[in-house]
């Protein structure tokens, strides 16, 4: 089914089922998806100002860097294995959305809120997610290489077996986090609070914690500290 180009402002989908649906080029502001299920649906180059997803599954849903999405908002919903590369999704609201295996490589979600998302094995390749809140968001395994985090609220959030090399975590807070075995090279925690964040089996190497918050609470199983550098101890 083809919507390319509609004009449906507004509109209201209640418990539509499609598979494929184009939505590519059309407006969709102020529109809502609820409890429908459009798997391989497309929003490339699509107005979606406002629009909101709720309740619903979009499996595989692609959406491009000319996809506008400012104020969208998506609560209960489901997009596994969704395509976002590139996309500008700053001040998403997106609590508790399903993005496991979503790809998000270099897309902006700078100030989103990403509370409890799931986003495991996501690919966040150079992302920017600067003063984010990503509390008890689960990034198990997820590759977050080159991605910024500046600022982030992050307390909580499980990041173990992640790709964290060369990530920018200054200032985020960290409270409770868990690294367990995941990849810090070259990974920036400066100024960030590690309070009780949990590091048992990373391999850490050129890690920098300078001014770091709660550094006696956190748990460096393995790990050697020196200069504000952390080093493996191999053996």
């Amino acid at each position: 089914m083809s919507l390319r180009g509609a004009k449906i402002q507004r509109a209201s989908f209640v418990r539509a089922r499609g598979a494929s649906v184009r939505f590519d080029e059309s407006s969709l502001d102020g529109a809502s998806i609820l409890e429908s299920a459009l798997p391989n649906a497309s929003f490339a180059s699509a107005t979606m100002r406002g629009t909101k997803l709720i309740r619903s599954v979009l499996i595989n849903a692609y959406f491009d860097q000319n996809t506008i999405t400012s104020g969208l908002r998506i609560e209960g919903s489901a997009l596994p294995h969704a395509q976002l590369e590139g996309c500008l999704l700053d001040s998403l609201s997106a609590s508790r959305v399903r993005l496991n295996g979503a790809i998000l490589r270099g897309a902006s979600l700078r100030g989103g809120t990403l509370d409890g998302a799931d986003l495991r094995l996501a690919d966040l390749r150079f992302a920017r997610l600067g003063g984010a809140k990503l509390t008890e968001a689960d990034l198990r395994g997820s590759r977050l290489k080159g991605a910024t985090f500046v600022g982030a609220q992050m307390q909580k959030v499980r990041l173990d077996d992640a790709d964290c090399t060369s990530v920018d975590m200054s200032s985020a807070n960290l409270s409770d986090a868990s690294f367990n075995g995941s990849e810090l090279r070259h990974t920036i925690f400066e100024s960030a609070d590690i309070s009780h964040a949990r590091f048992q089996g990373s391999r850490c190497e050129l890690v920098s914690f300078a001014n770091c918050r709660g550094k006696d609470t956190a748990t460096f199983e393995g790990l050697t500290m020196r200069m504000g550098l952390c080093i493996v101890l191999k053996p």
